[in-house]
């Protein structure tokens, strides 16, 4: 789960990335309306990326995105 705020984006994608590298995009809906949101993402979406050895992050997307709050849990 995390927190992520944004009063002017319109598209968000966030990767987890293990060696390879292997990546996989899960494209998150940004609210219209700002403020803090919520979000929670099955680490199945990433599928093939091995979870067991994730190396990055990344966040691709437009606008200015602030996060908080990131956190893996089964």
């Amino acid at each position: 789960g995390s927190l992520h705020y944004s009063a002017n984006s319109t598209s968000l994608k966030v990767y987890l990335i293990s060696p390879g590298p292997v990546e996989t995009p899960y494209t998150l809906t940004v609210p219209s309306i700002g403020g803090w949101n919520s979000i929670d993402i099955p680490l199945s979406s990433f599928a093939p990326v091995n979870l067991s050895n994730v190396i990055q992050l990344k966040f691709d997307g437009n606008g200015d995105i602030y996060l908080d709050n990131i956190y893996f849990r089964d």
